[in-house]
């Protein structure tokens, strides 16, 4: 998925100024953003932000031996899929002048080979894309859900997409999840999930039904607002819920993991926020995004923020009892770099770590010995 915490490291990238090279130039403090894991192999984006230009490229880095190599260069407002020996990126191009066409392309890392997955018309765009094992589902921006075969390079279905649908918030063993846009009397959790097989709906009720929630979106001074982000695994639907709540002068924010059982069809309460230190942030940056869903485990990422300044922490949380491990804490500024963008696959949890002085860092924390290792990311000369 074109996921948008991972994203908000490139936006910081621009805010604080780094990357202060000169136009096609690579500097140390360029950023890298995780963008895919599949246990063997680790890929991430660079990108570096110079006085007229960015640029980025995607990179692949053996787990094992701590070699990176870069892929190819992609666009910098990308944000390309990748696992196992395919990946997938986005291009405009210019059909006539002043039109332009999205189009997706894949690659086979093995072979060399890229080719064309799908290409818009000209009034029509990518609304978001995933990967699930070797299919690609594509949202389009009429409601339209494309699955992409990369094997054997063929569209192998077409389906309509619930026409209330947000947008396309995860895919998982041939499923995909759709949350729903609120009714006038708004609850959070209210989702669907497609059956990319045999285009059966199932409706996700919501998490707390008699609990009407301020409706997502900006997030004016003094007003209330809500947020959620969506998880699914085979057997869990599991969603983050920031609320804020004005009273007064004073504001109140809530942070909290449910979890929908697919098999038992009922929701249960997993976990709430400890709460970050909030001493010196504005009271209205907060977020927690779900970084992965196994059938055991969801990986939350909980922030805040307050200009330039972030602070995070990772939960690891046991869904079926709610034990809760704090992974990582960290905050970044301009003069103290951070993390964010972790990824959870199989027992372990992948983040990169930032440096102002350093190379990134790739962490890679183990859920049974609860020990960490790093290894030192690659990048242009």
């Amino acid at each position: 998925m074109q996921r948008i915490a991972p994203k908000l490291a490139a936006v910081a990238a621009v805010a604080m100024g780094l990357g202060g090279c000169g136009p096609g130039e690579w500097e140390p403090d360029a950023l890298a953003t995780l963008v895919g894991v599949d246990g063997v192999h680790a890929f991430y984006q660079w990108q570096a932000y110079g006085q007229t230009e960015a640029i980025s490229s995607l990179w692949m880095v053996d787990l094992s031996t701590g070699e990176s190599r870069k892929l190819r260069d992609v666009a910098v407002w990308d944000y390309p899929l990748a696992a196992g020996d395919y990946f997938v990126f986005t291009q405009y191009e210019e059909v006539e002048p002043g039109v332009s066409t999205d189009v997706l392309y894949g690659a086979q890392i093995s072979t060399g080979e890229e080719f064309v997955i799908w290409r818009t018309d000209p009034d029509q765009w990518i609304y978001s894309s995933f990967l699930d094992g070797t299919a690609v589902a594509i949202l389009l921006d009429d409601s339209r859900l494309v699955v992409y075969d990369l094997p054997t390079r063929t569209v192998v279905r077409e389906l309509d997409a619930p026409r209330d649908a947000l947008g396309l918030s995860a895919c998982s063993a041939g499923r995909a999840l759709f949350p729903l846009e609120s009714d006038s009397d708004p609850t959070c959790s209210r989702a669907v999930l497609l059956d990319t097989s045999t285009g059966e709906l199932l409706e996700i009720p919501p998490a707390r039904p008699d609990e009407a929630l301020p409706e997502p979106g900006s997030i004016p001074e003094g007003e209330n607002y809500a947020w959620e982000w969506f998880g699914l695994s085979p057997t869990w639907v599991v969603t983050a819920q920031t609320t804020y709540l004005y009273d007064d002068d004073a504001g109140e924010m809530r942070q909290g993991v449910w979890a929908y059982n697919l098999l038992a069809q009922t929701w249960k309460h997993v976990a709430d926020s400890e709460g970050l230190d909030m001493t010196g942030l504005l009271p209205h940056g907060g977020l927690a995004y779900v970084g992965g869903v196994s059938d055991t485990h969801v990986l939350v990422e909980y922030l805040s923020t307050a200009g330039l300044r972030v602070k995070g922490r990772l939960e690891l949380i046991e869904l079926d009892t709610g034990d809760v491990t704090v992974v990582n804490r960290y905050t970044w500024s301009m003069s103290a770099l951070g993390s964010m963008g972790a990824q959870l696959h199989g027992r372990r949890v992948y983040w990169i770590e930032w440096n102002d002085k350093l190379p990134d860092t790739l962490v890679i924390w183990d859920m049974d010995t609860q020990q960490r290792r790093e290894v030192l990311l690659g990048h242009p000369e």
